[in-house]
């Protein structure tokens, strides 16, 4: 069971349209979220068989060919005579690569997450549906309620976040990062946020609904399972909530247990 937290007003929406929110990566709350490590490239050949990518052959060669030591030295690069150079000046190439790095870098991924966040989106879950920390930051101040959903709503694919003390490594050359490693960026985030307990789905927003700003996917009533009521939830809240809901969802409130720091559900 996988559960997602709600303002009560937003809960009732959810409910009514049977439409999930998708959370959009430069909307999110984490200013470290999908932010790598980067690692510089240290052999040789991984940047010689970058430098003589097609894309990245024209971007450097478009460079040099400005750069009036590089001329003064080599004189003008067409691309058929790139191939001859790179095999004749491997290290410096590489010492050109290591030296510009950081600006590389600065360049390369200013604008990946407004990117990303033109083509991805996220469905945010958590299998903890008690914590007191969520229910007041999600839940404004345990006013909110939780909504359990059936697995089968999301086939299985929502992914375990792995929290960490460090930023995934991504090795970064020429304009190039490997997308293997940039798949664990996706589902990883300081563990900071461990007490969140995070699920997530990823998906192309092509396949969502758009309304105005927002994204969504819908969901039959009938894979809401469970429905859980803050501490602060009103009766009259309550009772809207109530009649929107299919007659097999489990449906309790949640009161302070009264020895420890934990909210019971009855």
């Amino acid at each position: 069971m996988l559960y997602q937290y709600f303002k009560v007003e937003s809960g009732k929406d959810c409910l009514k349209d049977q439409l999930l929110k998708v959370s959009i990566p430069n909307r999110i709350n984490d200013p470290f979220e999908f932010l790598p490590q980067y690692v510089k490239i240290q052999d040789l050949d991984i940047i010689k068989a970058q430098a003589l990518e097609p894309d990245i052959a024209k971007m450097l060669t478009n460079k040099f060919n400005k750069d009036n030591d590089f001329i003064a030295s080599f004189g003008i690069i067409s691309l058929d005579k790139w191939p001859s150079y790179v095999n004749n000046n491997i290290q410096s190439l590489y010492n050109f690569y290591n030296m510009s790095f950081e600006y590389a870098v600065a360049s390369q991924f200013s604008n990946y997450l407004d990117d990303l966040s033109k083509e991805i989106g996220l469905i945010c879950l958590t299998a903890n549906k008690g914590s007191i920390l969520m229910w007041s930051h999600y839940a404004n101040k345990h006013t909110g309620i939780v909504i359990g959903f059936n697995d089968k709503l999301f086939e299985n694919k929502a992914v375990k976040v792995n929290y960490s003390e460090t930023r995934v490594p991504v090795k970064v050359g020429f304009n190039i990062i490997d997308k293997n490693d940039f798949n664990q960026v996706l589902y990883t985030k300081s563990i900071d946020w461990k007490y969140e307990a995070e699920y997530r789905l990823c998906m192309k927003l092509n396949s969502c609904l758009q309304k105005g700003y927002n994204y969504f996917i819908p969901f039959p009533i009938e894979t809401i399972q469970e429905v859980y009521f803050g501490l602060n939830c009103n009766d009259n809240d309550i009772s809207e909530i109530r009649s929107l809901l299919n007659n097999n969802a489990t449906i309790c409130k949640g009161k302070r247990n009264i020895y420890d720091y934990k909210i019971d559900f009855d």
